[in-house]
């Protein structure tokens, strides 16, 4: 789900490793391009997040 990146950025970028300047077998430098497509759209990002806290407090009242 695209609401995930900023997890998923955080968790590729901790797991990351390399040496001279590669990435090991299994790791990923995708956090990078995460980072710039977080720098474009968390303002939408935060707002879809913000709605769906707000909904599923809705949909708990009316339950």
């Amino acid at each position: 789900m695209p609401l995930e990146i900023q997890k998923v950025a955080l968790n590729a970028e901790n797991k990351f490793e390399s040496e001279n300047g590669q990435p090991n077998l299994y790791s990923t430098e995708v956090f990078k391009l995460a980072k710039q497509i977080i720098k474009f759209t968390k303002k939408q990002l935060d707002q879809c997040l913000t709605d769906l806290k707000r909904l599923s407090k809705e949909n708990t009242k009316d339950t």
